[in-house]
């Protein structure tokens, strides 16, 4: 679901920007033009086969670092293939999701609630990744076990109330309250 690679673009059989004898007054500037829409067009595509190979080489790296934090999931959540490929993903959402170091644990949430999955799933790429990222930046919160409980909280400590006897204090500086603790003891 999430594993798809980028698409590669299709080739134009007849390039319309090559040159025709018949637009050149002379065989030498058609040669010219010629030599020079053929470099032209040789790096344009060198470029695009850079691009391509970029493309899929980065693909298979995040992939793989997906695939690598999906294994420490998996390994605390054994539902996690189950829900991973019930999880409704979009082509908009799926790079989002690839490239996000929770990821995993999002797919999770999204199989979890697919009212929300539902909603994301038919919006443009730009605003999937704007709902996955608040999404994403609750999740720690969101994929807490709920634990229900009727006990009664903890007890607080007691404070005193009202004033100190003679004024002592520990704010007070340690000569102060020395002199006052004396005078208490009657020294």
């Amino acid at each position: 679901q999430l594993a798809q690679q980028p698409k590669e673009t299709p080739q134009a059989t007849v390039d319309p920007s090559k040159p025709v004898p018949g637009q050149y007054q002379d065989w030498e500037t058609y040669t010219a033009a010629l030599a020079e829409w053929t470099v032209t067009s040789t790096l344009k595509k060198a470029q695009e086969d850079h691009r391509v190979r970029s493309e899929k080489e980065r693909f298979i790296s995040t992939k793989r670092a997906f695939d690598e934090r999906a294994a420490v999931v998996r390994s605390k959540y054994p539902d996690y293939d189950e829900l991973f490929e019930s999880a409704p993903i979009s082509e908009a959402m799926a790079p989002t999701i690839l490239e996000s170091e929770q990821g995993p644990e999002l797919t999770m949430y999204l199989a979890k609630n697919p009212e929300i999955a539902r909603k994301i799933y038919h919006l443009s790429p730009t605003q999937a990744a704007r709902e996955l990222g608040k999404i994403e930046a609750k999740l720690d919160d969101l994929m807490k076990p709920v634990t229900v409980t009727n006990a009664t909280p903890p007890l607080s400590p007691a404070k005193p109330k009202g004033a100190i006897p003679d004024g002592l204090d520990d704010s007070l500086p340690m000569d102060v309250w020395m002199k006052r603790r004396n005078k208490q003891l009657g020294r």
